[in-house]
């Protein structure tokens, strides 16, 4: 358990996860939700495997607004309620994994610690080139200063022992050796928080977890103790033996061991009894509230209820950022089971291993190829079968199978991709068909390199169905959308609005419908009855219609009248009008022009008069044009004809007068001959 200063408050107050290094920067506000998962772990098989070295995994997504982050070493830091002093190291990674999502608008990160480059570092120059004998200090010690890898400082117990050049080999790799060196320490291998390897031995204070549970689970069983220690370099080998019980603990294939005494293996192997033999535990799935000062071998324990449950963190997935949560588990059988083993020795020349393990319970195969860094394991019990390959080893990077009697699932990175069982299959991630069907080959889909289909084969068709294509979608030859966009329905409903082969309209259903809404038909236009345009071009205004300009309208229209500016049609006038009064107007029982009799004045109406004067109050079938020279005073020169006193046609006089003389002429004859034609037109006397 780390001991840092706000342990207890990452359930309680703000945290900012911090990743920086390389060029990078990365805060709370890059980060996809509570997307980040740290894998921690020293031991993942079903029995304690000793020696192991795992390296930690870190996986986070984030805004798909920085450059590829492959290769580059990121250094994460959680900062608790702002306290930049004080944060809190979740460790220094590499990262070997960068792809964008499904909706490219985030990036997939994954990064490991140094274990990763230790494990796969070829260290083969390295070992030939060593001074021995040396002790198993000095050799660890040189193995991580050539790889730059600062130790923790510790004493293991085994650290005496000399250890001699027992291979030349072609090939060797840093798992071949660290693994080797923790197996007969009894410890296990990981690189802390801080960067440095540190060597894990199981023990020390147990912390109860029982007030962060979330969900318990754990067998009802704890594991043996072992009591006894065998190493040997292969099953047909004797080797060194410790203790004489049944629940052995075997050191297989080990080559620091090589050429070692029966005393000196029998030695060793004391050594490494007295270090196991007080484990025991009980195997544990449990999620609790994350704690990251938690660490990979602490000691834990919870009650179910009825018992106190103690166990240790083998392997552990803490998820989260403001939430934490952490599943922690720990794998074990009550008796360890024996290796039975056909060749399990480390090839030096080509970097391969076969190995069959045999039990009661099952048999296993599995063939390593250090050198591609690929390896593959078939497993077979009574009621399944299984294989699985991994490249570079972990479930992160595995393919593999699940075969049993009630179902079969393909696995891909620890994941189920594909499941099949009595209901059915389901599969999980992206399908691609080139062919085939999906259904029956007649009633289900067809699928080709450019379509999907059901019965409407092509955009042409007009077939019951669907086709979805590069060209378009078609349904049933009654909707279509191209692959340029244009769409066609032969009836449907948009967003209230009725589609039909002849018409689009919501409420108003026809050119004779009153109802509120509008009808756009074949056969015209229709607003809710009150304006209508039919397809010949008869327009129907039950409404008012204004045109104008901003607040000002010069033309309106309603059902009684149209007014244009001063120009005013009614249904018994034409005119022109202005505040109630009609200068000129056009209506069933004459016409007008002025307005009054006091000037400018025709009026045909029942009376029959037209008239231009300045002064007249009653004529009755009257045509007279008049005025009134300058000084004349009521003397006027006129042409009148008819009157309700006269029927005559009068020049040069006063009203009603029959005739008038004509003087002021020198030209007799011509006076004489004019007075000669009006009277032969009896328009004098």
């Amino acid at each position: 358990m780390i001991d840092y200063i706000h342990r207890e408050q990452f359930y309680t107050k703000k945290i900012d996860l911090v990743i920086t290094g390389d060029g990078v920067s990365l805060t709370n506000d890059d980060i996809y939700e509570e997307s980040m998962e740290l894998h921690e772990s020293i031991s993942m098989e079903e029995n304690l495997a000793f020696g192991s070295c795992n390296a930690s995994e870190f996986r986070i997504t984030i805004a798909n607004n920085v450059s590829s982050l492959i290769g580059k070493r990121i250094n994460v830091n959680e900062i608790i309620d702002g306290d930049t002093l004080n944060p809190f190291e979740l460790g220094t990674y590499t990262v070997v994994s960068d792809v964008p999502t499904v909706e490219r608008d985030h990036r997939e990160i994954t990064a490991y610690d140094d274990l990763y480059l230790i494990l796969n570092a070829e260290v083969s120059a390295w070992y030939v080139s060593q001074t021995f004998p040396m002790t198993l200090k000095s050799f660890r010690d040189s193995f991580f200063e050539y790889l730059g890898i600062t130790q923790d400082p510790i004493t293991l117990i085994n650290d005496n022992i000399t250890i001699e050049q027992t291979i030349t080999p072609t090939t060797l790799y840093g798992s071949d050796v660290i693994t080797r060196i923790c197996e007969i320490n009894a410890c296990f291998g990981r690189i802390g928080r801080n960067g440095h390897f540190q060597y894990i031995t199981l023990g020390g204070t147990v912390t109860d977890v029982s007030g962060k549970a979330i969900e318990l689970k754990h067998e009802d069983y704890q594991t043996e103790l072992i009591d006894k220690v065998q190493i040997r370099q292969n099953p047909e080998d004797i080797g060194g033996i410790s203790g004489t019980g049944t629940n052995a603990l075997i050191i297989e294939d080990n080559f620091l061991m090589y050429g070692k005494s029966a005393n000196e293996l029998n030695n060793i192997a004391t050594t490494v009894l007295n270090a196991v033999s007080a484990i025991r535990y009980t195997p544990i799935e449990i999620e609790i509230i994350g704690t990251p000062c938690m660490e990979t071998g602490d000691a834990i324990e919870f009650s179910d209820g009825s018992n106190t449950i103690t166990s240790y963190v083998l392997e552990r997935t803490i998820r989260g950022i403001q939430t934490l949560y952490d599943s922690i588990y720990a794998e074990g059988q009550p008796i360890r089971s024996e290796v039975t083993s056909l060749n399990t020795e480390i090839s030096q020349a080509l970097g391969r291993v076969n190995a069959l393990v045999r039990t009661v319970e099952e048999t296993s195969s599995q063939v390593i190829d250090l050198e591609a860094e690929v390896q593959s394991l078939v497993t077979q019990t009574a009621d399944q079968i299984s294989a699985k390959v991994d490249k570079e080893g972990g479930n992160a990077s595995s393919f593999g199978w699940d075969l049993n009697s009630t179902s079969f699932a393909l696995i891909s990175r620890n994941t189920t991709v594909f499941e099949a069982t009595s209901a059915g299959v389901t599969i999980e991630g992206n399908i691609t068909a080139r062919s085939g069907y999906i259904g029956t080959r007649t009633s289900g889909f067809t699928i080709n390199s450019s379509s999907f289909y059901n019965g409407t084969n092509s955009m042409s068709s007009t077939a019951d169905g669907v086709y979805i294509g590069t060209d378009g979608i078609n349904l049933a030859g009654k909707f279509k959308v191209d692959k340029y966009g244009a769409m066609t329905s032969k009836s449907g409903n948009i967003a209230g609005f009725t589609i039909s082969s002849s018409a689009i309209y919501k409420d108003t259903s026809s050119m004779s419908s009153s109802t509120i809404g509008v009808y756009i038909g074949t056969d015209g236009i229709n607003v809710a009855g009150k304006f209508k345009v039919t397809y010949l071009g008869e327009i129907t205004l039950s409404g008012v219609a204004e045109f104008g300009y901003g607040s000002s309208i010069y033309t309106k229209i309603t059902k009684d009248e149209i007014t244009l500016n001063r120009a005013k049609i009614t249904g018994t006038t034409i005119g022109i009008e202005s505040s109630s009064t009609w200068y000129s107007r056009l209506t069933a029982t004459g016409l007008q022009f002025g307005t009054s009799t006091s000037g400018g004045y025709i009026d045909v109406s029942s009376t029959h008069k037209v008239y231009f004067t300045s002064s007249k109050t009653t004529f009755f079938g009257e045509l007279e044009l008049r005025g009134s020279p300058s000084g004349s005073g009521s003397s006027y020169s006129k042409i009148m004809i008819g009157s309700s006193a006269y029927a005559v046609l009068s020049f040069f006089g006063a009203t009603g007068a029959k005739k008038q003389t004509v003087s002021g002429s020198n030209d007799s004859t011509k006076l004489s001959n004019l007075i000669t034609a009006l009277k032969s037109y009896g328009l004098i006397g």
